[in-house]
């Protein structure tokens, strides 16, 4: 199951990785980008492989596991812009968790959330040895497709309104997770999320 995850999660920085960045000076048709590139269009189905096979070995009766693995698998949909399937397997994960009285994780699907869900994929970034530029503070409204809207961010550092401004354009970009009730995906609130953008 470890080994799954951790592989998922390198799936996760491989589908976050822009080609254009990660490329620098070189263009379109240079073995680096077509590599690059075709790894991405695999990773989608590389990320369903993994956790249905987890999902596989979890049987019918372990809820609280099930529960677990639907919802990575919906946050993969999801992550992958394909919302509909992302919706349907969040109300899976949703029967799970009642059924198996999983309420912890059922308390946290009523909200939304950013995606990537998994703080072993952040953990790293949290080291007081990494220095950061700036904070902001932001509240928005999640959609029911996981569209980020209604945005009011604010500085929590002095001269630091350029590096608001990316944040604000890459919050709208993001992806996240709709607020799941009763298995249905619904607008939900974020309020009050601390962001920092690291040197």
């Amino acid at each position: 199951r470890e080994i799954a995850l951790s592989q998922l999660r390198n799936q996760y920085v491989l589908m976050g990785t822009d080609p254009q960045s990660e490329t620098g000076s070189l263009d379109g048709s240079s073995a680096a980008w077509d590599f690059l590139v075709r790894s991405q269009v695999l990773s989608y189905s590389r990320g369903i492989d993994l956790l249905e096979e987890l999902l596989e070995r979890a049987g019918e009766e372990d809820h609280a596991t099930r529960a677990d693995l639907l919802l990575r698998l919906a946050n993969w949909h999801q992550w992958n812009v394909k919302q509909r399937r992302a919706c349907a397997t969040y109300q899976q994960a949703w029967e799970a968790a009642r059924s198996g009285g999983v309420q912890a994780l059922l308390d946290r699907l009523v909200r939304p959330a950013e995606l990537p869900e998994d703080v072993e994929l952040y953990k790293h970034l949290l080291s007081p040895d990494i220095p950061v530029r700036v904070r902001g503070r932001a509240t928005f409204q999640v959609s029911h497709r996981g569209d980020v809207f209604k945005l009011s961010l604010d500085a929590l550092d002095e001269g630091a309104d350029g590096s608001v401004g990316r944040l604000r354009r890459w919050l709208r970009e993001s992806h996240a997770r709709p607020a799941i009730v009763d298995g249905a995906c619904v607008e939900g609130r974020l309020e009050n999320r601390v962001y920092r953008i690291l040197d």
